[in-house]
């Protein structure tokens, strides 16, 4: 297996030449590997189909997930039509800083803020699980890995 700690056109020109090399070994791309999928498959001619990617939420699809179910419909609600994983990690992070906001309480500080935050230790956000601390500001060591279709849809 080959893993690319790579992002945007590298991938592609790395896979362009893979795939013309004949090369067949399982490929694996980071969480920001691919920015445009429909396009990289577009562009490498389907050749992005059989890559896997590691995502850091689940699908903005997944509607078993609570923190989906929640993130649909407010955005819904809002009006807001793009749906992407990158719009599902920013809810997700709007909602650990609302609830960090909330137990930092009324005198907000920053120092107040953070230990807020440290202090969650582990939680869940619509049923997510996170864990923070002095030593964690990560909060989630959620991993999924999906791989792309020949037209550059993920499929689990």
């Amino acid at each position: 297996a080959l893993v690319m700690i790579m992002a945007g056109k590298l991938v592609e020109v790395f896979l362009r030449a893979f795939r013309a090399a004949g090369a067949a070994s399982p490929l694996y791309t980071i969480s920001v590997g691919i920015t445009d999928a429909p396009g990289s498959a577009q562009r490498l001619n389907g050749g992005i189909e059989g890559l896997v990617t590691a995502s850091i939420v689940p699908s903005p699809q997944a509607s078993r997930m609570p923190i989906v179910v929640d993130y649909r419909k407010d955005r819904t609600d809002a009006g807001e039509k793009i749906d992407s994983y990158t719009m599902l990690e920013g809810y997700i992070a709007a909602r650990v800083f609302v609830e960090g906001l909330k137990r930092a309480g009324r005198n907000l500080t920053r120092d107040g803020f953070i230990k807020a935050l440290e202090d969650m230790g582990t939680t869940k956000i619509g049923d997510f699980p996170l864990q923070y601390g002095p030593a964690n500001h990560n909060g989630s060591n959620f991993v999924d890995l999906e791989m792309y279709t020949r037209t550059g849809a993920l499929k689990r």
